[in-house]
């Protein structure tokens, strides 16, 4: 009886080892695998937090991509803006009278014309129209101011409406800044000589 007894207790004890070594397989088995997944979410975290900081980097470079272009924009319609000013600008000048003699000097007339186009010319464009209220310049050669205006009154009177704005004495010639002929006054003039420089610019 009493050897029934020990081998039920050796049994037992058996038994009871072999759990407890299985027990702690597991253990450690899941252990591991806990060890194995804080790995992985440490190490998804670092790449969502990676990712987060690419994202906000690439957000702001788009901030900025974005204010770039719109000062660019800016920047274009206020150039497209002078360029339109500019060209509404009639820059030329116009010869009034050929004739010149040896001692003449060279003037510029800017003279206007406030209802140029019901007055003067009826067909004429807004443009032409607003050129004249605003003042078109004529080269004027005579020998002296008085000289110029009265070539001036003789020409475009001003009791046909225009009025001369200003007259001053013309710098050296500039190669790149010839008078041309105006077609309001061509009638009135000669002809240019043969090799002339003058050329003839829309009215």
């Amino acid at each position: 009886m009493r050897h029934e007894y020990y081998l039920i207790l050796s049994i037992g004890a058996v038994v009871f080892v072999l759990a407890l070594l299985v027990g702690r397989r597991r253990i450690g088995q899941a252990r591991r695998r806990l060890a194995r997944v804080k790995g992985l979410q440490s190490r998804d975290c670092a790449d969502i937090r990676a990712l987060a900081r690419q994202t906000f980097e690439i957000k702001r470079e788009f901030r900025r991509a974005e204010a770039a272009r719109d000062a660019a924009n800016r920047e274009c319609g206020r150039l497209a803006e002078q360029i339109k000013a500019a060209e509404a600008v009639d820059r030329r000048l116009y010869v009034l009278d050929e004739r010149r003699t040896a001692l003449d000097l060279s003037w510029v007339a800017t003279i206007s014309h406030p209802d140029y186009a019901r007055v003067v010319q009826p067909k004429a464009t807004p443009r032409l129209a607003k050129i004249w209220l605003e003042g078109r310049r004529f080269v004027v050669w005579a020998l002296d101011e008085a000289k110029a205006r009265q070539k001036i009154e003789a020409r475009l009177p001003e009791s046909a409406g225009y009025t001369v704005r200003a007259v001053t004495a013309k710098a050296d010639d500039d190669p790149t800044d010839r008078p041309a002929a105006d077609a309001s006054t061509k009638r009135r003039s000669r002809p240019p000589p043969a090799g002339s420089a003058s050329g003839t610019a829309p009215a």
